[in-house]
């Protein structure tokens, strides 16, 4: 994330949030601040529509 921005290098850091959470939804190590910054952006994004979201249906 550069200026507030979520840039695609992002991802990764997503990748690294849910590996650390075990399948319970639980935390197995906490959250670095970036991690907790990025989080709070991608989720501001949404909330303001500069971020449009959408689910794809797994295929059966």
């Amino acid at each position: 994330m550069k200026n507030g921005y979520i840039e695609p290098s992002d991802a990764d850091t997503l990748m690294e949030i849910y590996r650390k959470i075990d399948i319970n939804g639980k935390l197995k190590e906490p959250l670095t601040t970036d991690e907790h910054i990025l989080i709070f952006c991608i989720a501001k994004s949404i909330r303001d529509g500069k971020v449009k979201v959408e689910v794809e249906r797994w295929k059966d």
